[in-house]
């Protein structure tokens, strides 16, 4: 059997969230872990391989032969067709490349951050994204995808030193705080979230991971 790191080789397809593998770079250098830190690498390396179209755009699930790597099947669980960009799963590549461009070094995790945060400000021209990049117009958006990609560029921009990073992402932040934010006594932080609209479930709502990466952003502020 191949070995990809943590992308899973079986018959079931695999997602793009999977690129942000915090986790495993958090424990490989809190435990001084050299081998998780290689599967880590591992298994970004081939989520950039498996998961990136020519554009910049990227899939939401692959499927994987489990003894030879090859990939079987790319498409979408959750964006608008099978060969559309969900605008979350564009965020998840943003901040998951982020992640390992911080703890590796490596310019190709950089190179990759920077292609999916290209492609996601086109399409979201600085507000929040429809929850499908092909959606139609007057769709219902995705304040989660815009908390992940605020905060995946500015810590990329924070990790490198780019201040017209490091701006796109103030003022991501800056729009979720003035167009998104619940009132007290709400449950959740920000509103017009989209969990998955193509199942009519979780639209127009706070959803944790968009609060989560919105703080996680925040706490970034005070390393400024």
């Amino acid at each position: 059997m191949v070995d990809f790191g943590l992308v899973h080789l079986t018959d079931d397809p695999t997602a793009t969230c999977g690129s942000l593998a915090a986790s495993a770079w958090w424990v490989s250098e809190a435990c001084k872990d050299g081998q998780l830190a290689q599967v880590a690498i591992r298994h970004a390396l081939t989520t950039e391989q498996v998961y990136f179209r020519a554009d910049g755009s990227t899939y939401h699930t692959a499927t994987l032969d489990p003894e030879s790597g090859q990939v079987l099947d790319r498409g979408t669980f959750q964006g608008a067709r099978p060969e559309s960009c969900w605008s979350r799963g564009q965020a998840w590549a943003i901040a998951g490349f982020a992640e390992a461009y911080r703890y590796t070094g490596r310019s190709g995790f950089l190179e990759a951050s920077l292609r999916a945060w290209q492609y996601y400000s086109k399409q979201s021209n600085g507000t929040l994204p429809l929850w499908g990049f092909e959606a139609p117009h007057g769709s219902p958006r995705d304040s989660s995808a815009a908390a992940i990609a605020a905060y995946g560029i500015l810590l990329l921009g924070m990790t490198c030193g780019d201040t017209s990073l490091i701006n796109a992402g103030l003022a991501h932040l800056a729009y979720l705080y003035e167009h998104c934010l619940r009132d007290v006594g709400y449950d959740g932080l920000l509103d017009h979230a989209a969990y998955s609209v193509p199942h009519g479930v979780g639209i127009d709502e706070a959803i944790v991971w968009g609060d989560y990466f919105f703080m996680k952003a925040l706490d970034l502020l005070d390393r400024l």
